[in-house]
């Protein structure tokens, strides 16, 4: 069973849907930015290691973006 983890950001006081992180596991969890996310004009990506893509981020690239961001 897959566990899913949303994520939002905050801007001006307003919580933003940014996308999932999805995994069995820590070790398999995959970060996705959501499609409407993706096509907002004004989206930023929320860490350098996380460029805006439609398509799933590893789970090495996820954790390390993880770890940077919740420092």
């Amino acid at each position: 069973m897959n566990n899913k983890l949303t994520v939002f950001i905050e801007i001006n006081g307003t919580s933003i849907y940014v996308g999932d992180i999805i995994g069995d596991t820590p070790a398999s969890a995959s970060f996705m930015y959501s499609p409407e996310y993706l096509s907002n004009p004004e989206s930023c990506p929320i860490s350098i290691s996380l460029p805006l893509t439609g398509t799933p981020f590893s789970p090495e690239q996820t954790k390390k973006a993880a770890q940077t961001i919740c420092l």
